[in-house]
């Protein structure tokens, strides 16, 4: 059909144009149909390139995936290094230029393990900037040499895992690990006195805690909303629990009453907030040492 059109286009140019005209319309004509010939070719060319190209990088990135998915399941991902003493700390030095306290970790390594000392002054404090809120940590060991955990000092680090403060740590700060969501094993050491409001507030995966001897006492909230904690160990020393200490705590089911164990918050409030599962000897005992009987 395409040549009839093409040759009686050829015989009316011939008739009425002349030769010149003539070699015009061939001129376009094999334009016409060459042109779309050439783009189809260019066209499959080009589809079959870009699904060759397509076609690797989908599996480029499915490799990627299932390399990410395999460090994960293997615990491979925990950053350049096992603790921080082979990232750089950065500090300044405490007022009386005796110790040192840290104001930054790069890189931020997901174990952290605070060194004793830096450049021969023992360390004795951080900045509660330097891991508040870092998603990156996973474990924190804390030298002796630091007596005080600031106030906020890991709050929101949710991914922090387990803890462990060495003899010499002597007070936990307000919120100090506040909202630390996947927090399993926390190691406190003797020596320790007070536990400050919101300590562990939210911590929502803890499902034991041995608070050492020494300790006297536990601020507000310290442990409210412990979803998981079943177990807890107070020590002989403990004399004062704050407001809400352990409410929320639904799941709580062991718990030991100390004898010199006095103070329970304010008047009215409510420490043991929903604890219905504590056994009805525990809650006798908390009774016989003065505390009210609300929230069971």
């Amino acid at each position: 059909m395409g040549d009839y059109y093409f040759l009686k286009g050829f015989k009316m140019m011939r008739k009425h144009f002349g030769l010149a005209s003539m070699l015009v319309f061939v001129l376009v004509s094999v334009l016409i149909f060459a042109i779309p010939l050439t783009f189809a070719a260019c066209d499959g060319a080009g589809t079959g390139q870009a699904g060759t190209q397509d076609g690797e990088q989908t599996e480029e990135i499915l490799d990627d995936d299932a390399l990410i998915e395999a460090m994960l399941a293997m615990g491979e991902d925990d950053g350049p290094a096992d603790d921080a003493t082979t990232g750089n700390f950065g500090y300044i030095r405490n007022e009386g230029g005796t110790g040192v306290i840290i104001t930054y970790v790069i890189p931020m390594p997901s174990n952290v393990v605070i060194p004793d000392a830096l450049d021969g002054l023992p360390v004795v404090g951080f900045q509660a900037g330097v891991f508040r809120g870092d998603e990156t940590i996973r474990s924190v060991t804390i030298p002796g040499t630091v007596t005080d955990i600031p106030a906020e000092a890991f709050q929101r680090a949710r991914n922090l895992s387990t803890i462990v403060l060495n003899p010499g740590v002597r007070t936990i700060g307000n919120n100090a690990f506040n909202g630390c969501q996947n927090l399993v094993r926390v190691t406190l050491p003797e020596g320790l006195t007070s536990i400050g409001n919101n300590a562990f507030y939210a911590a929502q995966s803890l499902p034991v805690i041995n608070l050492p001897e020494g300790l006297t006492t536990i601020g507000n909230a310290a442990f409210y909303n412990n979803v998981s904690l079943r177990r807890v160990t107070l020590p002989e020393s403990l004399t004062t629990l704050g407001n809400s200490v352990f409410s929320f705590c639904y799941n709580l089911t062991e718990l030991n009453v100390p004898s010199r164990l006095n103070t329970f918050g304010r008047t009215g409030d409510a420490v043991f907030l929903m604890n219905h599962k504590l056994p009805l000897a525990t809650r006798d005992a908390l009774v016989a040492r003065g505390y009210d009987g609300r929230g069971f």
